[in-house]
């Protein structure tokens, strides 16, 4: 989900468990994909051609650890457990598209 909407004007792509959360992304200028379910593993040949067309990977999947994000070799991130949101587009709701991009750049640092 989200290869489409690639642009490749990034250096760094984020791995993400829902087109939701793609699209979530998207809107704050970041390039995202996410697999078919957070159970669900990219594809092996998925890692080469993302080392190819990115200096940078991150996984960002719920921070309520029931995803998979030991599948991929790469830097995890979360959104802080203390914030009471699990992923990127609930921080969105329940607090601003501002403060999530504020976010957004502490934790992709």
């Amino acid at each position: 989900m989200g290869m489409q909407q690639l642009k490749f004007q990034s250096d760094t792509l984020v791995i993400t468990k829902s087109y939701k959360d793609v699209m979530c992304l998207y809107s704050y200028g970041y390039e995202a994909v996410s697999p078919r379910s957070e159970n669900t593993p990219m594809p092996n040949q998925f890692f080469d051609w993302a080392n190819t067309h990115y200096k940078r990977v991150l996984v960002l999947f719920d921070n309520d650890m029931k995803h998979r994000g030991e599948w991929y070799p790469y830097n995890k991130i979360y959104v802080p457990d203390d914030t009471g949101c699990k992923d990127i587009s609930d921080f969105t709701r329940d607090y601003s598209p501002q403060a999530a991009a504020e976010l957004l750049r502490q934790i992709t640092v």
